[in-house]
């Protein structure tokens, strides 16, 4: 009898002690997810995939000079540059006779250069301080942000999807967008690893002088305006006799009044 309610008392107490942690399970398994919802909505901006662009216009002093600078500072940092450019526009400012055969010109030289650059995203701060410290004047700077997230994620999840169909597999045309989603989906996945900069250089404008041969004042020889002369002439006497011919109505009609007249006078004077 004492063994049989020993047993059911530890039953019970068996049957009470689960009860209990499926209680507490419970519990714990809300708070996680409630904690976990917490953290996606906390951290939700920086869980984000964003692509950022910056343009930047600076005056320098010497633009060959600031362009190695900066080639120097982006290959510290990992990035590189992938274009860039510098031009010298010439602007006329005065041109005189200097003697018979040159003329003198003044150029106002404006030197501009051009640089495409991309930086890791977690040196951006560095690369910002480095510019914004350099002993040029800042015209312009801005910073844009594209989020991709959620195109990222549409990209990956169709070509999971095409990837577990079967019907798919020997489709060729099939492969080949495949083939372009996933190369699109890298490039995009890649642009969010960088910050990409657009960096315009006005360099301090300078003179430019130099002298330049004048162009001679050639006349035409006389033998050759005669011929042009006698050319014409004789160009212009053809229209005029077509002109004439083309009359040849009123001619002859004028030609009869005066052979009447004529006639007319000479009766009259017999009389």
């Amino acid at each position: 009898m004492n063994t049989k309610l020993l047993l059911g008392s530890i039953a019970c107490l068996f049957f009470f002690a689960c009860s209990q942690e499926n209680q507490n399970f419970d519990k714990a398994a809300s708070s996680e997810i409630s904690d976990e919802s917490f953290n996606l909505e906390s951290n939700n901006d920086s869980n984000r995939m964003v692509i950022k662009v910056a343009e930047i216009k600076l005056n320098v002093k010497n633009i060959e000079e600031d362009i190695q600078q900066f080639q120097q500072k982006v290959n510290a940092l990992n990035g590189h540059v992938f274009h860039y450019e510098i031009n010298n526009n010439r602007l006329l400012e005065n041109e005189f006779q200097q003697s018979l055969d040159s003329s003198y010109q003044i150029y106002k030289i404006e030197p501009v250069g051009f640089m495409k650059v991309k930086v890791p995203v977690s040196q951006t701060d560095e690369f910002v301080n480095y510019v914004l410290s350099k002993n040029g004047v800042i015209e312009h700077f801005s910073l844009n942000e594209e989020d991709v997230t959620e195109d990222l994620q549409e990209k990956k999840e169709l070509i999971e999807v095409e990837s577990k169909t079967a019907s798919n597999k020997n489709n060729k045309n099939h492969q080949e967008e495949k083939i372009i989603r996933k190369t699109n989906f890298k490039k995009l996945d890649y642009k969010t690893n960088f910050i990409w900069f657009d960096i315009a250089l006005n360099g301090e404008s300078f003179i430019d002088k130099k002298i330049i041969a004048s162009s001679k004042n050639y006349r035409t020889p006389f033998y050759v305006s005669t011929l042009k002369a006698l050319d014409s002439g004789w160009y212009i006497f053809s229209q005029l006799l077509v002109s004439l011919l083309h009359l040849w109505p009123f001619l002859l009609l004028g030609l009869l009044v005066f052979i009447i007249i004529k006639k007319r006078k000479i009766t009259f004077n017999k009389d």
